[in-house]
């Protein structure tokens, strides 16, 4: 068995399509997603692939030829992989849901 781990990215138009779901029905490999975001408009994902050598890569040429980008993630014992993403953290709560007051006096806005 082996295992590779592989940053995939994928174009507006793949977005809702089950790339990973099929990878794992129509081929023999397990996958395990680790890491992902998702976006309107873009989307990237990491997964982690287990089977033999040759029917990973099947499955990793089948992925490249729908239009996922890839990238491999060297696997390390004990390091966690960091990737740089698109978005940031945002800092307390989003505005749409902050707590808002009834005329600055910090009380309830309903009664």
């Amino acid at each position: 068995m082996t295992t590779r781990r592989v940053r995939f990215t994928y174009p507006e138009v793949l977005i809702k399509e089950p790339i990973i779901y099929l990878l794992g029905h129509e081929f023999k490999v397990v996958t395990n997603i680790r890491m992902a975001a998702v976006e309107e408009k873009t989307a990237w994902v990491m997964v982690e692939l287990e089977g033999e050598g040759a029917e990973i890569a099947r499955a990793l040429n089948w992925a490249e030829a729908k239009g996922v980008r890839m990238r491999p993630i060297p696997l390390v014992a004990g390091v966690k992989p960091r990737l740089r993403t698109s978005f940031r953290w945002r800092q307390g709560p989003t505005p749409a849901f902050a707590p808002r007051s009834a005329g600055g006096r910090g009380e309830a806005p309903f009664a």
